[in-house]
């Protein structure tokens, strides 16, 4: 758990949880904060015109991301996630979106695919998948 920053650097949030909801564009979703405090075990940023700081632990298997993330310290859903760069949470937003799109590609009645269809998207899997997933099982 590497922190990045020092007391004044920006550092990027990625709404979640309730922050999040209502949101209409992925840009919605990022905000630039301050770093206000870097301590052993946490990290407090604030927006601009804020008066609280907002505390951050680092949460190692957050939701499967490895390896890990930067989270609001919070005994509810956390609202916050803290990124030290903004190319990161993009980068993250679209491989979601990505993953959400194969699962539904997934659904997809695949015995109206021809074979060729099918040997294709084999091939493409098991090039991407290899060595993570015993394809063949």
């Amino acid at each position: 758990m590497e922190v990045n920053a020092k007391v004044g650097d920006t550092v990027y949030i990625r709404l979640d949880g309730n922050a999040a909801r209502c949101i209409r564009t992925d840009e919605e979703l990022i905000q630039e904060w301050k770093v206000t405090r870097i301590g052993r075990k946490y990290i407090y940023a604030k927006r601009q015109g804020d008066v609280r700081d907002t505390c951050f632990e680092f949460f190692e298997g957050y939701r499967n991301m490895h390896p890990g993330r930067w989270v609001e310290k919070s005994e509810m859903v956390p609202d916050y996630l803290l990124y030290f760069s903004k190319q990161e949470i993009e980068e993250e937003i679209q491989k979601e979106s990505l993953g959400s799109k194969i699962q539904i590609y997934a659904k997809y009645d695949v015995f109206k695919l021809s074979l060729d269809q099918m040997r294709k998207i084999d091939q493409v899997f098991k090039v991407a998948l290899e060595g993570a997933v015993d394809s063949d099982a």
